[in-house]
């Protein structure tokens, strides 16, 4: 599925329940900068949709976010009430590497695993683009 950036009013947190994002994989949020800003928090901070403390803040537009560390990540909008009103948050967790698919056989495996990993890639490299 493509997002059409970051903007207002889409479920980023369902879009991502199923993805998988590794380390060394690199987040891209498009958007109009006049309108939006990235903001990395800390889970309180997503929770209530508090702007104050940021850990990050990206502002480009066009802003590359290489994760280098793994464990939960949040990202708001600090505009407004985008993130309490519109939904502009996400959530990932991020791992050290892909999780093996279960094999159910031998030709699954040899199939699954390749696309585990490309589907990990496409989504990290195009996840709002």
């Amino acid at each position: 599925m493509r997002i059409d950036g970051w903007t207002l009013d889409y479920n980023y947190t369902h879009w991502a329940q199923d993805k998988v994002f590794v380390l060394g994989d690199v987040l891209v949020f498009k958007y109009n900068n006049n309108s939006h800003n990235v903001l990395k928090v800390n889970q309180t901070s997503y929770k209530e949709c508090n702007p104050s403390e940021p850990i990050g803040s990206y502002q480009t537009g066009y802003d590359q976010i290489p994760l280098q560390t793994t464990g939960k990540k949040w990202y708001i909008c600090g505009i407004g009430k985008h993130c309490a009103e519109h939904q502009m948050k996400f959530a990932i967790n991020v791992l050290d590497h892909a999780p093996a698919p279960a094999p159910s056989s031998s030709v699954s495996l040899l199939f699954s695993l390749p696309m585990v990993v490309a589907a990990s890639l496409i989504a990290a490299a195009a996840i709002f683009a």
